[in-house]
């Protein structure tokens, strides 16, 4: 039920966002409804963890990992280009520290981004269990 406590909440926050004009954009609140929905997806798989998986559970499970990574492959090539742009203005511009510690923080968040996506976050918010966890999932849900 802990979802559906966050669903609520994440509502009245659109809400009161979209109504701060005291008029409705629809085209907005529907934005927001559909985003409220793809971040509550999470919840929705923690309250059905001690339950037998269902074909609905499987096939949302296998698009939240498909949305998750399309994130984190994005998130790696942008970040990416950011360390490659420093790079070359390091370059142009000279040696600094500062540049090289832009550079080597951006290869760790590009990197550190793309392992969050590929293989979730396990219980413990470290990465030793990721891909334990992951590989559980896996199992569960019939991944290959």
């Amino acid at each position: 039920m802990i979802w559906l406590g966050y669903f609520f909440i994440v509502i009245l926050i659109f809400l009161n966002f979209v109504l701060q004009a005291g008029e409705v954009d629809m085209r907005l609140f529907r934005h927001l409804l559909a985003w409220s929905i793809i971040l509550i997806i999470p919840f929705y798989f923690m309250s059905r963890e001690n339950r037998a998986a269902t074909r609905t559970e499987a096939s949302l499970a296998w698009l939240w990992i498909l949305l998750r990574r399309l994130v984190g492959i994005l998130g790696f090539v942008m970040i990416g280009s950011i360390c490659v742009a420093l790079t070359i203005k390091g370059l142009d511009t000279g040696f600094s520290w500062g540049g090289v510690a832009s550079v080597i923080f951006s290869l760790f968040m590009s990197f550190f981004i793309l392992w969050k996506c590929w293989y979730g976050e396990g219980t413990s918010r470290d990465f030793s269990d990721d891909r334990p966890s992951h590989e559980a999932k896996k199992r569960r849900y019939g991944w290959k």
